[in-house]
């Protein structure tokens, strides 16, 4: 499964973008270029509807993610995300992890 939405990317810029919210691959399914192909059937709509580029983010526990980015060509800034929206329930108060973006054009 993939999940993503479109938002706008900030001043000056300003462009659409697709963002990935969530992707998943059951267990018994992985290594077998499905979440490759998942974000590849993205990128394809992403292009097919004018969006400037993909991006996502992901903590340092989705390896997988962060794997698949760099195959994909992506590129990676490390993160440090402090919003209370996504820190973990074990008290830190931020969480380490990677944004990542690939430019449609």
């Amino acid at each position: 499964m993939i999940s993503n939405y479109i938002r706008t990317t900030i001043a000056p810029i300003k462009e659409k973008e697709c963002f990935i919210a969530y992707i998943e691959v059951l267990k018994e399914y992985r290594r077998k270029e499905i979440a490759t192909h998942l974000v590849k059937m993205t990128e394809k709509w992403a292009k097919q509807n004018g969006l400037y580029q993909i991006g996502a983010w992901s903590d340092l526990q989705a390896k997988n993610m962060i794997l698949l980015a760099k195959k994909q060509k992506y590129s990676m800034c490390q993160a440090i995300m402090y919003d209370k929206n996504y820190l973990p329930e074990n008290g830190n108060k931020y969480v380490v992890g990677y944004y990542y973006a690939k430019r449609l054009d």
